[in-house]
């Protein structure tokens, strides 16, 4: 028997050793195997069957906005959709694969194993409970507080990172904000969470009987669901808070996605108060189902009627007229993340190597789009292992907030000395020598390109995406000195690098 493990489950010493595990997350694996459990290797990247399965449902999504305006709730349906198919994907090829049956954590009745049952309650239940409850009775004095001075004094609220919301206050110079976060003992954050539990405490009866009324409009357009009922309650409950508390308090709004509270609180606010800023990058794909999945994916960016919609890029400009999108965005604001002013790029023409790339994990996938945990994995092994024989200096740019830590990173890549992980500083502090950056589908390559940088997207699963409509690389051709390709093959890679 295998049991299959999410990518976050912590609890590993109450896991008893005589079964074989199995997780999406690598260095999870690599944990197990540390500690003397049975682990299964599974090489399969392959995600061409999950795209299909995820271009159908999307299409039906893209059916059922029509009908209403909760965008959050069908993004939402989509990741659940997705996780649940890649899960069970998995489960059936390595049955296949081992002719063992594979059984997932949660699956009591057919595992039969208390402790499975009991680590599974606490990974997923137990621990969530206390860390929500904790979170909510905490903040409850100084979210009434901050409150108290949103009603006598004009503040902003902003739905971001830290880093990010200073460079909105900046940008369209907000001197007095608030940052919506649970994180505690910070001046300028505010967390919504105990005034959204008191409100669904008090308002209880009226939210079930909209969620009820919500997925009568559905009947049986789309398949009903435990997860898509409680996504209903969810949007319901947004709706129904944001619409009091905009009421209430008078504040302009900043955000980086039309997605859960603050879709709710754009609906119901005021369309000169509402700001939607993009923080990405979109482009017109000639593919028509990659262009459907990034439609579907611009659908919490660039789909509000009722918020100034900003971006400063000529994709997104591109991918609105082509696409036949209707909404007003504002082209003049900068882009968000810096200014390209404030970086100075000293042009060497060196054979440094930048890598930075993005993945998704399981509750957030995207196939083809982006890589998945296990993907990301192997694209970091390919490049790495590709120009081992190469006197190039390679910088791998990791976030270290992910389900992947930079520790693992250094792990897998601890006997290459030209080799260097990094975490800190922000990501234009790497451009300042002007490395070769290599991607596959992050906004990572946007930005370089601002920079006018070397830039490679590195297509390995050959999945057809063409980022930002990237020229294919052409060994009979001359090189640029300032290239932008496409690339999907560890010798046209290898070839290239060792050009420059």
């Amino acid at each position: 028997m295998i049991v299959y493990l999410p990518q976050n489950f912590r609890f590993i010493f109450i896991l008893p050793k005589h079964f074989m595990y199995f997780s999406t997350n690598p260095e999870l694996n690599f944990k197990l195997q540390s500690t003397g459990f049975k682990t299964l290797d599974y090489k399969n990247f392959s995600r061409e069957k999950l795209f299909e399965s995820s271009i159908n449902f999307q299409s039906k999504l893209l059916e059922l906005s029509k009908n209403n305006k909760y965008d959050s709730l069908n993004y939402i349906s989509n990741f659940n959709y997705l996780k649940n198919k890649n899960s069970f994907h998995f489960k059936q090829e390595i049955e296949k694969l081992t002719d063992k049956k594979v059984y997932f954590i949660n699956q009591y009745f057919n595992h039969k194993n208390f402790k499975l049952l009991l680590s599974s309650l606490i990974n997923k239940r137990f621990h969530q409970f206390i860390y929500s409850f904790l979170i909510i009775l905490i903040h409850f004095p100084f979210t009434f507080l901050k409150l108290f001075k949103i009603l006598f004094k004009k503040y902003s609220i902003i739905d971001a990172s830290k880093s990010v919301s200073k460079n909105i206050s900046t940008k369209f110079n907000i001197k007095n904000y608030y940052v919506i976060s649970n994180a505690l003992f910070e001046k300028k954050s505010i967390s919504f969470k105990p005034l959204i539990f008191l409100f669904s405490v008090f308002c209880f009866p009226l939210l079930i009987f909209q969620t009820f009324k919500l997925r009568s409009i559905e009947k049986k357009s789309i398949r009903y669901n435990y997860l898509r009922f409680k996504n209903y309650f969810d949007t319901i409950l947004l709706t129904y808070f944001s619409f009091v508390f905009r009421k209430i308090f008078t504040f302009n709004f900043y955000t980086l996605n039309n997605l859960g509270l603050s879709e709710a609180m754009i609906n119901n606010g005021d369309k000169k108060s509402n700001h939607l800023i993009n923080h990405g990058v979109h482009y017109f794909d000639n593919d028509k189902k990659l262009n459907l999945a990034w439609i579907f994916h611009s659908k919490t960016i660039f789909n509000s009627k009722n918020a100034i919609l900003y971006s400063s890029n000529i994709f997104d400009k591109i991918f609105f007229l082509k696409n036949m999108y209707s909404n007003d965005v504002n082209f003049k604001k900068p882009f968000i993340n810096y200014s390209t002013e404030s970086v100075k790029v000293e042009y060497s023409n060196n054979n440094n190597i930048l890598i930075a790339d993005t993945f998704k994990d399981d509750n957030y996938l995207r196939p083809f789009l982006y890589h998945d945990a296990l993907q990301y994995i192997k694209f970091l092994k390919v490049i790495v292992y590709s120009l081992s024989n190469t006197s190039n200096n390679i910088i791998i740019r990791h976030r270290d907030d992910s389900i992947i830590s930079c520790k693992y990173i250094k792990k897998i890549f601890k006997k290459f000395s030209n080799v260097d992980i990094r975490s800190d500083g922000k990501l234009t502090d790497f451009f300042k020598n002007d490395p070769v950056v290599i991607s596959y589908s992050s906004t990572v390559i946007f930005e370089s390109l601002l920079f006018n940088l070397r830039t490679i997207s590195f297509d390995f699963f050959n999945t057809g995406i063409n980022f930002l409509n990237a020229p294919n690389f052409n060994k009979n051709l001359p090189i640029s000195k300032r290239f932008f390709y496409r690339i999907n093959s560890e010798n046209d890679l290898k070839y290239l690098i060792c050009k420059i």
